[in-house]
């Protein structure tokens, strides 16, 4: 069954989100978001753990007028509306908040998904939007029973903004696999497991969800971890690595300043070199508790090292 809720305090808008699965979920829960991830949504939905907004998403919230705006000059014979209501189908806890509806000069209804994006992201694209974005789209047009959608997308360079836009067909097959992407999420929410982590994105949340607590019995037996060992010894040797490196990297500093020889600044074919002093002003670290993760070599380790 879908609902339409208007929207009537940003507050509660945030409490229905929170209990669905937006179509801005979408893409991360398909693992075709480049970023965000599943583990973030989980976190979103399950830990109460907020997205904070950053400059790019409040630019693309600013810029959704504009894009109307654009829309309607450029199209003068379609009708554009911002509904300012949340779609949701209660059954599979999928939802969504329409940035725009459009009724064309046929008489199409059509979904209206905006995205404001720099001119080279968009140039990069080559005439192909990311597939998070169509899947936004499809989750939409399903959830609003368009008869189509549309992904307007304003790119935006120093002097010049450029409406374009992309149509999304209803696509059955689309639309069956994102319900199934939702329900598999919401059963394994009640079941308390939490998708595969990104972990070169992931951090943040892990610790989250996994602190230090003294009550779980340790240390744990993981010698039959397989993975275990590769991340181990992958890991230690970055980090020795990192300290080779970071050696290097100092002994050629040193040997830039001996060739300033006390001068503030230096020119080489494509270089520009400064050696100044800067003063930073004084200040107190409050105290806090933190967790530190260390690993080191057991004895036997080393002696076999």
């Amino acid at each position: 069954m879908i609902e339409i809720r208007p929207i009537t305090s940003r507050e509660q808008w945030l409490e229905w989100r929170r209990e669905a699965l937006t179509a801005s979920d979408i893409g991360a829960v398909a693992r075709v978001d480049p970023y965000r991830s599943a583990l973030q949504v989980y976190a979103e939905k399950v830990e109460f753990i907020p997205l904070p907004e950053n400059p790019l998403m409040k630019r693309g919230r600013m810029f959704e007028a504009a894009a109307v705006e654009y829309l309607r000059e450029e199209h003068p014979d379609w009708e554009v509306t911002r509904p300012n209501a949340f779609y949701i189908d209660t059954e599979a806890k999928i939802g969504c908040t329409p940035d725009a509806l459009v009724t064309t000069s046929d008489g199409r209804g059509l979904n209206c998904q905006i995205k404001t994006i720099s001119q080279p992201t968009f140039d990069r694209w080559e005439g192909v939007p990311p597939k998070g974005y169509i899947l936004q789209t499809a989750c939409e047009n399903a959830l609003l029973e368009a008869d189509g959608g549309l992904l307007a997308v304003l790119s935006v360079s120093t002097f010049d903004a450029e409406l374009h836009l992309f149509e999304v067909p209803r696509h059955e097959a689309a639309e069956q696999r994102i319900r199934e992407l939702a329900i598999d999420f919401w059963a394994n929410v009640a079941a308390r497991q939490y998708p595969a982590p990104d972990y070169e994105r992931d951090a943040e949340i892990i610790a989250h969800l996994f602190p230090p607590r003294p009550e779980v019995a340790a240390p744990l037996d993981l010698s039959t971890d397989n993975r275990i060992y590769r991340v181990l010894e992958d890991r230690d040797r970055l980090n020795s690595e990192i300290k080779q490196a970071e050696a290097q990297v100092k002994a050629f500093n040193a040997e830039l300043v001996d060739k300033l020889r006390g001068a503030e600044a230096a020119l080489a074919d494509g270089w520009k070199i400064t050696h100044k002093f800067t003063r930073r002003g004084e200040y107190t670290v409050p105290a806090k508790e933190f967790p530190v993760l260390r690993v080191t070599r057991t004895a036997a380790e080393e002696e076999a090292a």
